[in-house]
């Protein structure tokens, strides 16, 4: 029990810091992604799956519960794709994963690479502080408990703020040129 509560909370550790990290995290999914795999795809920005891969949420055909990774699986797809999935433990493949939203996209094996450099490239033209503000701004409006007078008063401040940061003006700059 004292085992399977450490692990649990290493996982779950890693999970809360995958959803914050100041950098983007892209899950490179292949063969088979069932269980705890699949809370490391939910927790993630962006993920690509090789086409063929398989996906599942077993543990229920196990005797065990996917509680640890439970909340990251809910907030990337939501309540009652996450429901389904852990009730059914039924093994899906991958246009399933990109119809509820765990993968971002599908590519054949030998693409995967040449997909990764992509979305890297596009993460690379996004100002480092802003993609940080981003993820900032998304996991608390999904995870902590704000007020609606919270949310508007961090959402306005945070425009004023990034629109007068430095990589603010010098992006409004660049724009307008």
């Amino acid at each position: 029990r004292q085992q399977v509560m450490a692990d649990g909370a290493l996982l779950r550790d890693l999970l809360d810091y995958m959803m914050i990290c100041p950098l983007p995290i892209i899950a490179r999914v292949q063969r088979a992604a069932f269980g705890g795999a699949m809370g490391l795809i939910c927790a993630s920005d962006f993920a690509i799956a090789v086409e063929g891969t398989r996906f599942s949420l077993s543990e229920a055909r196990l005797g065990i519960v996917p509680a640890v990774i439970s909340e990251a699986v809910l907030t990337a797809l939501g309540p009652r794709n996450a429901r389904q999935l852990m009730l059914r433990s039924e093994p899906f493949n991958t246009e399933e994963a990109l119809r509820i939203g765990l993968v971002q996209e599908v590519v054949a094996a030998e693409e995967i690479d040449a997909a990764i450099e992509e979305v890297v490239g596009q993460f690379r033209q996004g100002a480092p502080g802003a993609l940080a503000d981003i993820k900032k701004l998304l996991h608390t409006l999904t995870q902590t408990p704000v007020t609606p007078e919270g949310k508007r008063s961090m959402i306005l401040n945070l425009a004023a703020d990034r629109r007068a940061s430095e990589e603010g003006q010098e992006g409004l700059r660049a724009f307008l040129e």
